[in-house]
């Protein structure tokens, strides 16, 4: 049958309003802002909350994304394409400082502001990386410059080497105008990291780290300050020895454990869980309260907290400690079993050092001739061992655990 042209016509203009045409793909060309909001960050088997992200997509195709946890701050480098709807396509090739990530995901556009971000795919080294973003604050934009730092302060915090633990009481950061950066600060020695710092946002910068304190490394992280002083440091990274990690607050004292300040004599192992011997889990508001119940539970002789979800393990034994970030473990001081136990009043924790209290130094053949040493004197509370050296360490108090593999520290136990 013959149709008429002009009815044919008029037929796929009626069904052209009937069906109407695919939304174009979002296409921002530039993107620079920031959100607050709510998601979570995976790193391997960690997971972390997020409450603010940075999103800038470039007219080139480049694409960095910056994620703000209550560790500090993770970024991640890329490249975007225009996707469909208000979506864009995100294939992610750097995360943490190091190239050779693959992960892929898209952000959701609406105007100038972006509203979600979803990530998913491994890190350089294999791991698990997902983000998970929703924004619920308003957009600003990235500030353009910053003018620059100089500031020296008093606080408290841990810098993380390897397997080396130390208490850091300040720090002093240098920004100078050409972009260029250092911060510095001393725990058992002065440590120097210099970098390149970026703009974030107003009352922060990124900290990009080049070089560290054995030579070449790479890492990142946030310096945040109000007004022309600074108030935190978070910065994580590698270099030649291993991972490193600073973490700094101006204007706290700091705490050793079992000081007085820690419930029934606890020491707190920052950064460790120790697997198994569990007596029983319960969710705890803080870390005292963790200390608490195990101090009120005659079996426990050790616990770990885990901190995101406010979960508190009691241990009916000490045990091999392994590192996990969101974790902080601890054992009942004097307390035996695990490591080595006790051995006529003295405790042995193989692989452990003891920070600070040292009042006299000997030269011993063993650790059992250190423990005898520190045994027999009255001002002796602790010691510690090196295997290489044969240096022994008397200590009239108990500081810090820290994992070094050629030393063995104790202590005195508390019926001794």
């Amino acid at each position: 049958m013959h149709v008429p042209r002009l009815a044919t016509t008029l037929t796929l203009i009626l069904l052209a309003g009937l069906v109407p045409a695919p939304a174009p793909a979002a296409d921002p060309g530039r993107l620079s802002d920031v959100r607050r909001g709510d998601g979570q960050i995976v790193r391997g088997p960690d997971t972390e909350k997020l409450d603010e992200a940075t999103v800038e997509l470039r007219d080139s195709g480049y694409a960095e994304i910056s994620v703000h946890s209550f560790r500090g701050l993770y970024r991640f480098i890329g490249t975007w394409r225009p996707s469909s709807g208000k979506q864009v396509a995100i294939d992610i090739n750097e995360a943490y400082g190091e190239k050779g990530a693959n992960a892929a995901g898209w952000i959701q556009i609406s105007g100038n502001t972006f509203e979600r971000i979803e990530i998913d795919g491994r890190n350089a080294v294999g791991g698990k990386l997902a983000v998970s973003f929703n924004a619920t604050g308003p957009g600003r934009p990235v500030q353009p410059a910053w003018s620059g730092l100089n500031s020296t302060r008093d606080g408290s915090g841990t810098w993380e080497y390897g397997r080396a633990r130390d208490t850091v009481l300040q720090v002093t950061v240098d920004m100078r105008q050409d972009g260029s950066g250092e911060i510095r600060f001393r725990g058992n020695r002065g440590v120097r990291l210099t970098g390149r710092w970026s703009d974030v946002r107003p009352d922060s910068v990124r900290f990009e780290v080049t070089d560290g304190p054995d030579g070449s490394a790479s890492g990142t992280g946030t310096i945040r300050f109000q007004r022309d002083r600074v108030e935190r440091v978070d910065v994580d990274g590698n270099g030649r020895d291993g991972r490193f990690s600073l973490a700094f607050r101006a204007g706290e004292r700091p705490t050793y454990p079992g000081g007085g300040g820690g419930s029934g004599g606890f020491t707190e192992e920052y950064g460790y869980d120790q697997p198994g011997a569990d007596l029983r889990d319960l969710r705890t508001d803080d870390l005292r309260s963790c200390q608490d119940a195990c101090a009120a539970d005659s079996r426990c002789r050790a616990y770990t907290f885990n901190t995101p979800d406010r979960r508190c393990y009691l241990k009916g034994e000490e045990r091999p400690m392994i590192r996990r970030n969101d974790c902080v473990t601890g054992v009942r001081r004097g307390g035996g079993g695990g490591s080595g136990g006790s051995s006529s009043g003295m405790t042995r924790r193989d692989g452990q050092n003891l920070e600070g209290g040292d009042y006299a130094t000997r030269n011993e053949r063993s650790v059992e001739a250190c423990m005898d040493a520190c045994r027999q004197d009255q001002r002796c509370q602790a010691y510690t061992f090196n295997l290489r050296d044969g240096k022994c360490y008397l200590k009239d108090r108990v500081g810090n655990y820290s994992s070094r593999q050629d030393t063995v520290s104790g202590e005195k136990s508390r019926t001794y």
